[in-house]
């Protein structure tokens, strides 16, 4: 059984763990590398509104590429980026190519939940769709958990931290995921902090999340 790192920065290769790598639109795909897919969107701190259209473009040709199994990071930033209503009209946008191509959405949201479940609400999105980095409460996670959006821990949890540890016990597993995004910690740091708070066996950790993996993205 495989491990999952649903969002990383890193793209080196690692024989038993399957990673999901972040691109910028338009950027150039590595060379193969065995067990390394990718996600690319337009991340809201990068939105440069002379030139969404293009953007756009660029995202949608990337998209028609097979190892590109995944949209995003898109998403909302209340604390960085332009203005939210062009984050949300590139968020919309970046929606619509997700249904269209029929690919998950991988999401950054700072302070911006609400909105992003509101929107999940009303775009009627039946991709689905992965908060990565969840940093909310357990509330909000429930929330988004109940609405059919997946959640994604990272490094974060390996910090000392009541709420992380709450959020940690709290996620359903069938709408759980991991990443070390740009951490250092290894993704196997991360499945054993999940494990222990949780009070579970990790191969039993592994076998969710790997079967969350297949479920939403097939074989990959």
């Amino acid at each position: 059984m495989m491990f999952i790192d649903i969002h990383t920065h890193n793209i080196a290769e690692q024989e038993d763990v399957i990673r999901v790598a972040n691109l910028f639109p338009g950027e150039d795909l590595p060379g193969h590398i065995k067990n390394v897919f990718f996600s690319t969107g337009l991340h809201p701190w990068y939105i440069d509104e002379s030139d969404i259209d293009q953007s756009m473009e660029l995202l949608r040709n990337s998209l028609q590429n097979d190892r590109i199994v995944a949209v995003g990071e898109s998403g909302l930033d209340k604390l960085k980026g332009p203005g939210i209503a062009i984050q949300k009209r590139v968020f919309l946008k970046q929606t619509e190519l997700s249904e269209e191509f029929r690919k998950p959405l991988i999401i950054h949201c700072v302070k911006m939940y609400n909105e992003i479940l509101t929107m999940r609400k009303t775009t009627g999105a039946k991709q689905p769709w992965i908060l990565h980095g969840f940093s909310s409460s357990v509330q909000m996670m429930k929330q988004m958990t109940d609405n059919g959006i997946f959640v994604s821990l990272g490094p974060a949890i390996l910090k000392d931290s009541k709420k992380t540890e709450s959020i940690v016990k709290e996620a359903p597993l069938e709408f759980l995921f991991v990443e070390t995004d740009t951490g250092e910690a290894g993704i196997k740091d991360i499945y054993k902090t999940v494990a222990e708070i949780r009070g579970m066996r990790i191969d039993m950790l592994k076998e969710n999340i790997f079967n969350n993996f297949q479920k939403i993205f097939g074989n990959g």
